[in-house]
């Protein structure tokens, strides 16, 4: 493939964003790389599956080279790509596939590709095949205007190579089923009012609150996740930034969440740690405490055997049988005390 389509808000797609978030501009860059990698060296298998093995020549190696990292960030940023759905699985398949090259093949491999389809041709009664072109042209037609904002890289292939069906079947329905359109639009209003209660200078248009909603629904934020994001976002705008306030909201909403839940897990994880060494430590003063009751009862009982009377021992040291001047250095003890 000579080209692909580089939509101008690339940057502020959820899967770039999570990118941006974990690996920085570099990462960002580094995942154009991949896309123009995957586009210059994958073969155009007619399916819209641009994908490379991860053996001899384009191995873990020929990667380190076109990222100028070593094999471990190599590995790390596959890890994140994946992670961020702009792969696929790679560790087990071995294999890079971008499925969003797919939807963003330059209009001459789209329209080489439907002339192989044989739903695009029909045979003659003397067995000639000619090309459906105006067929060709209506689908082409109806394709630019479906993606012209919006592009889903399943709409055109995947990276298994077959093609998806045009709709589930009810026996094969998926098992997760997203939110309701109608409670990620409630969230959405609820995103839109912090931000002027915040500030009232906020602007928010129609279209960026679409994207509010959509970044919601594919993230699973929730309100009590929102709400301090959205305050943190315009408290930082100035008043040039405010007018579209909407548009910052949406670009880094996906990454805010990424990093709030990140940071809630760590939060969690550290309070588990402590719970454990608070443990520890209790465990430890119980069993000191125990030595030294046990060490106290030991001397008592000696003391007290050594106050009892013993006729028959040559030197008893009860009380009874005490010298007279023990007994005054005992007493002026006593009385020192």
């Amino acid at each position: 493939m000579k080209w692909w389509t580089h939509d101008s808000d690339l940057h502020n797609s959820p899967a770039m964003q999570e990118i941006i978030a974990e690996l920085g501009l570099a990462g960002y860059g580094r995942a154009n790389v991949l896309l123009e990698t995957l586009a210059r060296h994958a073969n155009d298998d007619g399916q819209f599956v641009f994908q490379l093995p991860l053996a001899r020549p384009t191995d873990i190696k020929f990667w380190t080279r076109e990222f100028r990292q070593t094999t471990e960030q190599v590995e790390h940023t596959f890890d994140i790509f994946e992670q961020a759905a702009l792969i696929q699985p790679w560790r087990k398949s071995k294999t890079i596939c971008a499925p969003m090259l797919g939807a963003r093949v330059d209009e001459w491999t789209k329209r080489k590709n439907k002339a192989r389809s044989p739903r695009n041709r029909k045979v003659l009664e003397n067995g000639n095949e000619h090309e459906n072109e105006d067929e060709n042209e209506h689908q082409h037609e109806n394709e630019i205007e479906r993606k012209e904002h919006n592009i889903t890289p399943e709409a055109l292939g995947s990276c298994s190579g077959v093609p998806k069906p045009a709709s589930p079947s009810s026996s094969n329905l998926p098992t997760a089923v997203p939110k309701p359109k109608i409670q990620n639009q409630n969230l959405a209003d609820v995103a839109v009012a912090t931000a002027v209660e915040t500030n009232p200078a906020a602007r928010i248009s129609g279209k960026s609150k679409a994207e509010i909603a959509r970044i919601i629904g594919e993230t699973n934020a929730t309100e009590e996740e929102l709400i301090p994001i959205v305050q943190g976002i315009v408290e930082k705008l100035d008043e040039f930034q405010l007018r579209n306030a909407g548009s910052f909201i949406a670009a880094s909403l996906a990454g805010h969440v990424m990093a709030m839940r990140k940071k809630k897990t760590e939060a969690d994880n550290q309070a588990v740690v402590h719970e454990k060494e608070m443990r520890v430590v209790q465990e430890e003063i119980a069993a000191r405490e125990r030595d030294w009751k046990e060490k106290v009862a030991k001397a008592k009982a000696e003391e007290d055997r050594l106050r009892q009377h013993y006729p028959d021992d040559s030197f008893c040291a009860c009380p009874q049988c005490q010298p007279s001047f023990w007994k005054e250095e005992r007493e002026q003890f006593e009385a020192s005390v």
